[in-house]
């Protein structure tokens, strides 16, 4: 299987709120300007602001799974609380990660508009995205393709995307 074919496929298996099938369903879609969009590492978020923006998007992406639907192996109470535990675990695994893998968000206007983690394997030539999202309000608004086709490539640029 192609590089490229992977990490499409990665890429909308594991990450359904970048998924284009929700921007049928963003009524209120604002524009987002990408001249405006700061990317950091995640470690430099403030953690409650990194939680908060997490679990908002994933809820508003996954509210119409069930707990059970969505794996849920740890038998959590709420989505709530399964998401709070997996942002936390985001957060951790930043701090703690390894050269080849990143923890991004990108800000606009000093708020949080999307997360994205990936990880570089076979000397850089395949990316696997680990989590990502983008804030409900800017679905629909090629946002995912402006994280993979200008972002991505800065980090591994031994990737092909087509």
């Amino acid at each position: 299987m192609g590089k490229f074919i992977k990490f499409i496929l990665v890429a909308f298996l594991i990450l359904p709120s970048f998924s284009t099938s929700y921007a049928a369903t963003a009524h209120n879609t604002q524009l987002l300007d990408f001249e405006k969009i700061k990317v950091t590492p995640l470690v430099q978020a403030e953690p409650s602001e990194f939680i908060e923006f997490f679990v908002n998007t994933f809820e508003k992406a996954y509210e119409k799974f069930s707990l059970e639907e969505l794996g849920n192996d740890q038998q959590y109470k709420s989505k709530r609380e399964w998401l709070t535990e997996t942002a936390i675990d985001e957060l951790k695994d930043a701090e703690t990660g390894n050269q080849n893998s990143y923890y991004l968000l990108f800000s606009a206007d000093k708020q949080i508009v999307a997360y994205l983690a990936f990880h570089l394997e076979d000397d850089g030539k395949v990316v696997y995205l680990g989590q990502g999202c983008i804030d409900p309000k800017f679905w629909g608004t090629k946002g995912t393709s402006y994280a993979i086709n200008k972002v991505v490539p800065e980090y591994a640029p031994k990737a092909t995307l087509c």
